[in-house]
């Protein structure tokens, strides 16, 4: 019943891995005498790096990948509600290949970047955060987050349903930069509850691009707020399409 979603999804996946191995592909037969990790005695190559990039690759396919209930309206909504199961059973198994896709192309983003450390001998150099474990679970649960918000906005959507969810990122980013914004407190406040909702919130905290008055929270507790976004997000979108008309 999901095998049309299977392959969307191979295309897209097929696509980011492709990517993501040649380019670990090229960095691993460049010579190591042409690299360089700084002048200090002991340089350090940060686990959470990896984590970072394997995040945000997975976070723009879990947007494309966001607008599967969406692509499910388009001309065939008749055909996929005669099928032998409910609404939510075909629209969950639907979301379910969605996820364990981004949650591979995740891991797959972080494994191609430890094989390129060590195949040049660089693996020593590799420091873990004590909170290394929190971290993982952290940008795991971004992408899922930005699924969960994709799949809410266009759920009862059809064609234009890439473009809002496309449109969510600058969307995001606006109301971060707004909240650093001098503004009357009601204004403040109001950004302030929003940004609850806004996943670049729980991803750039601890680099340091938003205010610590924001958000004062630990890697552990923004992977639970993610992973709550997601659930949300999918929880709605689930809701509009039970009660989406053919």
């Amino acid at each position: 019943m999901y095998y049309k979603e299977l392959l969307r999804v191979r295309h897209f996946f097929v696509y980011f891995a492709g990517t993501i191995a040649a380019i670990a592909l090229v960095c691993m037969v460049i010579p190591n005498r042409v690299l360089s990790l700084g002048a200090g005695a002991h340089p350090q190559i940060p686990f959470v790096f990896f984590l970072v990039v394997a995040g945000i690759a997975a976070s723009i396919l879990a947007t494309i990948l966001g607008t599967s209930l969406a692509a499910e309206n388009c001309a065939h909504l008749e055909i996929a509600w005669t099928l032998p199961a409910s609404r939510i059973a075909y629209a969950a198994r639907v979301l379910w290949v969605d996820v364990l896709a981004i949650v591979a192309l995740f891991a797959f983003i972080v494994l191609a970047g430890l094989a390129v450390i060590y195949a040049h001998g660089f693996g020593r150099y590799l420091v873990f955060d004590p909170d290394s474990g929190a971290e993982v679970l952290r940008f795991a649960a971004y992408p899922l987050a930005w699924f969960g918000i994709a799949q809410a906005l266009t759920a009862s959507m059809r064609a234009k349903a890439p473009a809002y969810a496309g449109l969510a990122w600058p969307v995001a980013l606006a109301l971060l930069i707004l909240y650093e914004v001098p503004l009357s407190a009601p204004l403040h406040a109001m950004l302030r509850t929003i940004n609850l909702v806004n996943p670049l919130v729980y991803a750039s905290f601890a680099s340091g691009t938003v205010t610590p008055d924001l958000l004062m929270l630990n890697a552990a507790i923004a992977a639970e707020a993610l992973a709550g976004l997601a659930i949300l997000g999918i929880a709605l979108a689930l809701a509009q399409w039970q009660r989406l008309q053919a």
